[in-house]
């Protein structure tokens, strides 16, 4: 007697980088968003917004987040960072979601430090505070955690060298 299972959500899993690939294609040839891009670069120390109708947001310079403050982007936006990269002494909140994934291009990646604010919790394991990347997708640089703990959840890295994720002396979730 041969058994079938299927676990429908599971089903999905595999068509995640091609769903993202696709949502990233939907943005790029999306004419109705604002055709200018804003610069951006240097030290950001205050809080601050990167929302959908200011992308793409190109990196002029490397992104320092610091320690202390929030940078967050909203679902959506497209970071080209032109071979620089973003290292976060601060939090870095970028929540994509599956059908608006936030996207990182060309860049030396994304390193958060010790001095970043590590994810936070509930009893239950759910999500709270602190840096996260979520439905993202990071080609070049990839991303590291050096002695930190950021929340990545449904990212796609890719042309990330030495390699893809990196954690080194940290609690990583």
């Amino acid at each position: 007697m041969e058994e079938a299972y299927t676990i429908a959500p599971m089903r999905y899993v595999k068509h995640l980088p091609v769903l993202l690939f696709l949502a990233l294609l939907a943005l790029l040839l999306d004419t109705s968003r604002q055709a200018t891009a804003t610069e951006v670069g240097g030290v950001i120390c205050e809080d601050t917004v990167w929302n959908l109708g200011s992308s793409p947001f190109v990196a002029a310079t490397n992104i320092l987040i610091c320690e202390g403050v929030t940078l967050t982007i909203k679902p959506g936006v497209v970071v080209q960072l032109n071979g620089k990269g973003v290292r976060v002494d601060g939090t870095l909140v970028a929540k994509g979601t599956p059908t608006r994934p936030i996207i990182f291009t060309g860049g030396h990646g994304i390193s958060f430090t010790a001095l970043s604010a590590d994810a936070v919790f509930d009893g239950n394991g759910a999500y709270q505070a602190g840096s996260i990347l979520q439905f993202c997708a990071v080609d070049g640089g990839g991303i590291e955690a050096l002695g930190s703990s950021p929340f990545i959840d449904h990212c796609i890295v890719q042309n990330g060298a030495p390699a893809g994720i990196r954690y080194t002396c940290s609690g990583a979730k």
